[in-house]
């Protein structure tokens, strides 16, 4: 609340000290002035001018009521108070009539804060509406001479009836002025198509608030013209009514292909224009279908500020257009080139990799580079910097991917220009406390470009009893940012924060499958183990994609063990048990990873159909130095063999663990001690 006025009439200045701190104590801003005799009242003038009167104890004031009444009619805005111990009807009738807004009690100090509170806030209210009313009317003045000078004809219509029309409507029926037209209805003006039906019914619908959704066709009366009406709600001098958009409709083809051209395309380049490339490229769906790869690249002369000023708009002009002329020959026919904005042109390319869209980009950036550009009566020379994004295998939407090749084109200015940048999301150190919010980008980004941001490290299980062979093998995938290569264990809760665990698994486990049904030679055919998601697990689609990636690979389902972590069984066994249901066809054998022996894991081993189960890492590294571990994975292996269910241990680090694990009767071992993960090929 601003700060206000109030003018306090009273012999002594006690009661205007009294307001004064009454209402700063209540948190109100407010600027109190003194008067007591008609030289004060005279001295106060429009630039002082009060929000509140108060007169205290009016009887014993050396003023006339009717004085002080007429100084209250010189503020009209001001709300006039008398403020007494008593007030007799009588008296109170008189002061209404002589043009005070209220009385306030001088013995209820808490009345007469939350009176005067109440009336500042009715003040600022009105105000701020004055304000808003004002802003209202220079919108509806510049409106209108917006529809005044529009070549489209528009009417304002009430109830059926013309409340206003614009030139171009009158021209479009040949009226002089509004005031021929003024009270006529549409329905003298217009006529629908008969499949339009009826149009009093239709004005009938409108005045009820029902709007059509879309154009409706009519003719003119006057020369059987055909027209598409537009109908919006609208407010004409503070009223509700109903403008009428009219387009002429247009029935030369040539005349129709000339005018959807012009729609989508830059008057100046003839490229695709900013509106027509956004929509195009949220429409992309067949880099996915053709199996292509699809790029979005940014493209804007280095230093275009400089060259601008030096240039001018002609001379700027004319580059745009050399500029645009080089991206229409360099970039193929499939390729979509727009001028994205002033001075950035865009581009959608189609092709077989990213090499030959790398290609293309280096293409433009030589082109620039060896071109001079003639401008009339000079020529100049003018590199051009390039920033480039793909298009990866999750949906992405046009902000997103013009974002990203926007900030490749930022980076290629700032790293001196002349080069083409691509686009990378922005690196935090792993650990950093406000790093989660960066892991979605840097996620979506990895499997939008899993062949060299995604790594399949996999590494042996052993059977101790026959280690020359390795029967069993664990992918582990790895994400890769830069010279860096993060543990699942580290990105995998980030991406169930991020809902995209279940997209990892999926780009994964087709490489594995190919794996599987393509071994590397005959005699080196193995079991791949795959741990799942937790999201996975609980996605009800994933059981029928998966099915649907054994059909299209020619993989064994026997060789892939789906692997679920014991922290899921532990949280919900349900979910488990309805994915193992699901795949009970596909022949998959089941392990458990991070089996820690609690009771829940234990009573598991009964109620799921598990092939394997893998000891949790800390179980392994403890025996050594914890005798007790020993005894607690004894009643593990024989509660498994139960159940027929192998016993893994993982992370051996040496002979002594071997040793101790295999007096337990364990088998299956996994550990660098015995056999290093090694890189499988880019996906």
């Amino acid at each position: 609340m601003g700060s206000y006025r109030i003018l306090v009439i009273d012999q002594s200045p006690e009661a205007a000290g009294e307001i004064n701190s009454l209402l700063r104590n209540s948190g109100i801003s407010v600027r109190v002035l003194y008067a007591s005799t008609q030289y004060d009242l005279d001295a106060i003038t429009g630039d002082k001018s009060p929000d509140i009167v108060i007169v205290q104890n009016p009887d014993s004031v050396d003023l006339e009521v009717s004085a002080i009444s007429n100084f209250c009619r010189k503020f009209p805005n001001a709300s006039c108070f008398i403020r007494r111990s008593t007030n007799e009807l009588e008296f109170m009738k008189q002061a209404f009539d002589a043009g005070f807004t209220g009385f306030l009690d001088i013995n209820d100090l808490d009345l007469t804060t939350s009176v005067l509170k109440r009336e500042l806030e009715n003040r600022q209210a009105s105000q701020e509406l004055q304000q808003h009313q004002k802003v209202l009317a220079d919108i509806e003045d510049r409106y209108k001479l917006l529809l005044e000078s529009s070549r489209d004809p528009v009417a304002y219509v009430h109830e059926g009836f013309h409340i206003y029309a614009n030139p171009a409507y009158l021209e479009l029926f040949e009226f002089d002025s509004f005031e021929d037209l003024e009270g006529a209805s549409v329905l003298e003006l217009l006529s629908l198509d008969k499949a339009e039906g009826d149009f009093r019914g239709l004005l009938k619908r409108i005045n009820r608030g029902e709007m059509p959704e879309h154009e409706v066709k009519a003719v003119s009366n006057h020369d059987q013209r055909q027209l598409d009406l537009e109908f919006l709600t609208a407010r004409f001098k503070g009223e509700h009514c109903v403008q009428l958009w009219i387009h002429e409709r247009q029935s030369d083809p040539k005349m129709l292909a000339e005018l959807e051209h012009l729609r989508n395309h830059d008057a100046l380049t003839g490229l695709a224009n900013r509106s027509s490339f956004l929509e195009d490229l949220e429409n992309v769906e067949d880099c996915k279908k053709e199996n292509l790869t699809c790029g979005v690249i940014l493209v804007e002369a280095d230093q275009i500020n400089n060259i601008a000023r030096e240039l001018g708009a002609r001379g700027t002009d004319h580059l745009m257009r050399e500029i645009a002329g080089i991206l229409s020959e360099e970039c193929p026919e499939t390729a979509i080139c727009s001028r994205y904005r002033d001075s950035v042109f865009a581009g959608l390319i189609r092709a077989d990799s990213k090499e030959e869209i790398e290609t293309i980009t280096k293409n433009i950036l030589q082109r620039c580079r060896d071109s001079v550009f003639d401008l009339g009566d000079h020529s100049i020379t003018a590199t051009c910097s390039i920033g480039l994004t793909y298009i990866g295998q999750m949906r992405v939407d046009a902000d997103e991917l013009l974002q990203q090749s926007t900030a490749a084109l930022i980076a290629a200015h700032e790293e001196g220009g002349d080069r083409m940048s691509r686009y990378r999301p922005k690196l935090t150190a792993v650990d950093g406390g406000d790093d989660d919010e960066h892991w979605g980008e840097r996620l979506r980004y990895a499997i939008n470009h899993s062949h060299e941001n995604l790594l399949i490290i996999q590494q042996a299980i052993v059977d101790v009893a026959d280690p020359d062979q390795d029967l069993f093998i664990e992918a582990f995938t790895y994400m890769k940012e830069g010279k860096d290569e993060i543990d699942p264990t580290v990105y995998m809760p980030k991406a169930e924060n991020h809902q995209l665990a279940t997209e990892i698994d999926r780009v994964i486990l087709p490489q594995i499958l190919s794996m599987i049904a393509h071994p590397e030679s005959a005699t080196e055919v193995s079991t791949y183990f795959h741990t799942l998601s937790h999201s996975s697990v609980e996605d009800a689609t994933f059981p029928d994609w998966l099915q649907r990636q054994f059909e299209s690979t020619g993989a064994d389902s026997s060789r892939l063990v789906l692997q679920v972590s014991g922290s899921d069984i532990a949280r919900n066994l349900k979910p488990v048990q309805q994915l193992l249901n699901s795949l009970e066809g596909l022949d998959c054998p089941f392990s458990i990873a991070n089996f820690n022996g609690e009771k829940s894991l234990m009573a598991a081993l009964q109620h799921l159909p598990i092939s394997f189960l893998k000891l949790d890492a800390e179980i392994t590294q403890q025996l050594s130095s914890n005798p007790k571990i020993r005894d607690q994975i004894q009643v593990i292996v024989s509660h498994a063999k139960a159940n027929n269910t192998q016993v893994i241990a993982g992370e051996v680090r040496s002979a002594m663990e071997l040793s101790t694990i295999w007096s337990t009767g364990i088998e299956l071992v996994q550990g660098d001690y015995l056999k290093h993960k090694t890189r499988v090929a880019a996906l």
